[in-house]
C-alpha cells in the first residue's frame, strides 16, 4: 500500500521492548526481563520465579476431562479452565493473581477469573496439552516460516525482532489507504450506511440499507457480534450465540506534558486487578514512539486506560459519565502512580463502548456451535473481526485473510 517509510518499528534494546511495569502496593516495579532474574527474589511475589517454573516444568502430565465433562486427577475439576485457574495450577496463586491478571487488563480490560484460557490464550492452552508444560511447549514450538515471496518489510521485521510497530501518521492510516487502494481497484464502499436487516439463506444474501437493498452471493461480517445479532432477520438461535459475545467499555484519556516528566522510561504499567486503582494501566506513547512527538519540543503523551470490565462498578453508565469526571481520575492516578504534579498542557477523552469482546469460558464452545449451524444449513456468512478469534490488529487481520481464502478455496 506504499505505507513503508510511514512505518515505526521498536526493536530490542529499546526501552519500550525491553521494561515493562506493575504498579504494585503503591511502587513502580519492572517485569522480569532476563534469564538472571528469574533466579532473583521478586518483589512482585515475594520470591524467586525460578519457583513456579519448576512447578510448571514438574507437573504431571495433563489429563483431558472425562466424557462427562469433568477432569480427570491433576487439573482443577472442570472441562474449562479461567485463565486466572490455569495459571494458578501451572505455576501458582501469585503468578496468577499479579502478572496474568495485569496482563489480562491490557489486552482484554477484562477479568482474568472470568475470561476463557482456551480462547484467551491458545498456544499456552495448547502448549501443556501437547508438551505437559507450558514452558517446554513453548520451548518447542515449530518456528513460523515466512513464505518466500513475502515483502522486505516482513522480512525485516522478523530479522530485526521487532516487538511491535506503528505508522508514523496513527494506524488510522492503515484502513484509510486501505480503503482509497480498494476504491481505485473499483470496490464500492458506502460510508456511514449501517445494515438495518440482514437476510440469509443457503441460495442468497440480501443486506437492508436505509435507502437500498444490496444482493449479494456471500456476506462477510466485521462488525461486533452484538451489531450482526441486531441485523439479522430469522435464525434466532444464531442471533442469540453472537449476542451473548459480550464486550466491556473502555474509557481512554490522552495527557501530554510539557517536557519529560517520566520517572523511568518504559513500555508504560499495567494495574492488576488486586491493587485499588482508577486505572487499567499507563501507556507511554512519547517513550514507545517519540517520532509522534510534538515538533521543536520535548513531551510528555500518557495513554491512561479505564474501565473495562469494572467500568460499571467504578464509574456508572458508559452513556452518562462525564468525560471530566474520567479525566479527573487519570490526571489523579498519573499523579500518585508516577509522581507527576504539573498539570497536562493538551487533555483529550474518549469513552469506548463495548470495544473489547470478553472471551468468557464457554466462549470456544459458543464458536462451534455458530459454526456448525451455519455449516448445517449452508449458509453464506463469514465472521471476523475481534468478538470471536482474537481482538488484536494482527487478529483480526489474519482472521480476514483467512476467511477470504477460504472463501475462494471452497
Amino acid at each position: 500500500m506504499g505505507l513503508d517509510k510511514s512505518v515505526l518499528p521498536v526493536k530490542p534494546g529499546h526501552p519500550a521492548a525491553g521494561k515493562r511495569l506493575l504498579f504494585i502496593n503503591d511502587q513502580l516495579v519492572a517485569l522480569p526481563s532476563s534469564l538472571l532474574s528469574i533466579f532473583q527474589k521478586n518483589p512482585i511475589i515475594n520470591n524467586r520465579l525460578i519457583y513456579p517454573i519448576l512447578n510448571d516444568l514438574f507437573q504431571a502430565k495433563f489429563k483431558e476431562p472425562d466424557s462427562d465433562g469433568k477432569a480427570q486427577a491433576g487439573i482443577s475439576g472442570v472441562a474449562e479452565e479461567t485463565v486466572h485457574e490455569f495459571f494458578s495450577r501451572r505455576f501458582n496463586p501469585d503468578v496468577a493473581n499479579y502478572f496474568v491478571s495485569a496482563l489480562c487488563r491490557g489486552i482484554f480490560a477484562g477479568d482474568s477469573k472470568h475470561l476463557s484460557m482456551r480462547s484467551c490464550f491458545p498456544p499456552l492452552y495448547e502448549a501443556e496439552r501437547k508438551h505437559r508444560s507450558v514452558i517446554l511447549g513453548m520451548m518447542n514450538a515449530p518456528r513460523d516460516i515466512l513464505p518466500s515471496d513475502s515483502c522486505d518489510l516482513v522480512q525485516a521485521a522478523r530479522r530485526e525482532r521487532w516487538a511491535m510497530w506503528t505508522l508514523r501518521e496513527g494506524l488510522g492510516l492503515l484502513p484509510d489507504t486501505l480503503a482509497e487502494k480498494l476504491q481505485e481497484k473499483g470496490v464500492q464502499i458506502r460510508y456511514n450506511s449501517p445494515c438495518q436487516q440482514l437476510h440469509v439463506n443457503a441460495n442468497s444474501c440480501k443486506v437492508e440499507l436505509e435507502n437500498e437493498t444490496l444482493e449479494a452471493q456471500h456476506v462477510i461480517s466485521a462488525v461486533p457480534a452484538k451489531a450482526l445479532a441486531y441485523s439479522l432477520s430469522s435464525h434466532d438461535f444464531l442471533c442469540q450465540q453472537v449476542q451473548d459475545i459480550i464486550s466491556v467499555t473502555v474509557g481512554v484519556v490522552s495527557l501530554q506534558y510539557d517536557g519529560d516528566v517520566l520517572p523511568t522510561q518504559a513500555f508504560g504499567f499495567l494495574v492488576p486487578a488486586l491493587q485499588p486503582s482508577w486505572v487499567l494501566g499507563v501507556i507511554y506513547d512519547s517513550c514507545t514512539f517519540p517520532e509522534q512527538d510534538a515538533a521543536g519540543k520535548k513531551t510528555t503523551r500518557l495513554t491512561v486506560m479505564m474501565g473495562g470490565h469494572w467500568f460499571h462498578e467504578l464509574f456508572g453508565s458508559p452513556q452518562l459519565v462525564q468525560k471530566e469526571r474520567l479525566t479527573q481520575h487519570a490526571m489523579e492516578s498519573v499523579r500518585e502512580h508516577l509522581g507527576v504534579d504539573t498539570p497536562p498542557e493538551h487533555v483529550s477523552c474518549e469513552v469506548l463502548e463495548e470495544c473489547i469482546p470478553q472471551y468468557v469460558v464457554g466462549h470456544q464452545a459458543r464458536l462451534d456451535a455458530i459454526s456448525a449451524y451455519l455449516d448445517e444449513r449452508q449458509l453464506p456468512i463469514s465472521l471476523i473481526g475481534s468478538s470471536y478469534k482474537g481482538v488484536s490488529v494482527n487478529n483480526c487481520v489474519h482472521n480476514a485473510n483467512t476467511a477470504v481464502d477460504q472463501l475462494f478455496t471452497d
